[in-house]
């Protein structure tokens, strides 16, 4: 990895407000050139869809593991700014098991030259969740533990709200309920719309509730998530990585788990050595200064 990457550790005022608020926003993460080379792939990738028939130009498009479509997606991957704090949040024994490419149009349509609001969208209720479904509640813990982060990384500026922004409620992921709802339509308690710059990423705790919402704005939003768990969590997609296997960086094929062994019959997710987890080594000669999560 990149060892310029070290500056970029969480810092202490960082863990403290990631673990009390669950959330983290990170401002200029992408710089502008990253932001419109991704743009571009997403705009082909998108409008592609749409001629295929898999989209249409009034409805929000997701595709998961997008890391495949294109050579550019890999370097988010171990992205220098945010991947050093996604480490000193969950350790070494890390990968990519999820990743989501959301493209959210405004919801118009045309009707005799006339742009006009898609009323369905507008009584449309908002999917709050905590992430990774099932096993939130299989785990039968109040909260349930920590097991991953999600990467949002936000290509259209989000500075306003009603652009499609994820609505979050802060400090919810150490709640033992689902935040309770309020009168207004949608809002949970504690609910808020977070705005930021494109180029922004956010960082966020797989317990706290969050969930996307309609875009009444202009503009088109691009979003890009990527969530890394423990190696011994399953991926969420399915997954095409064969294409990466002529990859030399030894971190980045252990994020996208390419060297699976089996020592005595047990796989290497579970039952591993330094060789499995190439991450331990760069942690044993960087070690975090802060105190751990």
């Amino acid at each position: 990895m990149n060892q310029d990457i070290v500056k970029y550790r969480l810092t202490k005022d960082e863990k403290e407000r990631f673990e009390e608020n669950g959330y983290l926003s990170v401002p200029n993460t992408l710089p502008e050139e990253m932001v419109h080379r991704l743009t571009d792939i997403i705009d082909n990738h998108y409008e592609d869809a749409l001629e295929k028939g898999e989209t249409k130009s009034n409805m929000s498009y997701n595709k998961t593991a997008f890391i495949s479509l294109d050579p550019l997606f890999l370097e988010l991957v171990d992205w220098p700014v945010i991947f050093p704090k996604i480490g000193d949040i969950l350790g070494w024994n890390i990968y990519l098991y999820h990743s989501q490419l959301s493209v959210s149009p405004p919801p118009i349509e045309n009707v005799a030259g006339q742009i006009q609001q898609l009323p369905a969208q507008k009584d449309e209720k908002w999917p709050w969740h905590q992430d990774n479904g099932q096993l939130n509640e299989d785990l039968r813990l109040t909260p349930p533990p920590r097991v991953s982060i999600k990467v949002a990384y936000y290509l259209t500026d989000m500075s306003q709200p009603e652009k499609g922004n994820t609505y979050i409620v802060p400090k919810s992921h150490l709640a033992t309920a689902q935040p309770a709802p309020t009168d207004q339509d949608n809002l949970l308690e504690g609910a808020i719309p977070f705005c930021c710059k494109s180029g922004t990423a956010m960082i966020f705790d797989q317990r706290m509730w969050h969930t996307v919402t309609p875009n009444y704005s202009d503009i088109t939003r691009k979003v890009l998530f990527l969530a890394y768990g423990f190696r011994w969590l399953r991926p969420m997609d399915k997954m095409n990585t064969d294409h990466f296997s002529g990859l030399r960086e030894p971190v980045r094929r252990q994020l996208l788990d390419l060297d699976v062994t089996y020592h005595n019959g047990i796989s290497s997710h579970y039952w591993m050595t330094p060789n499995d987890v190439p991450l331990l080594s760069w942690f044993k000669e960087h070690p975090d200064k802060n105190p751990k999560i």
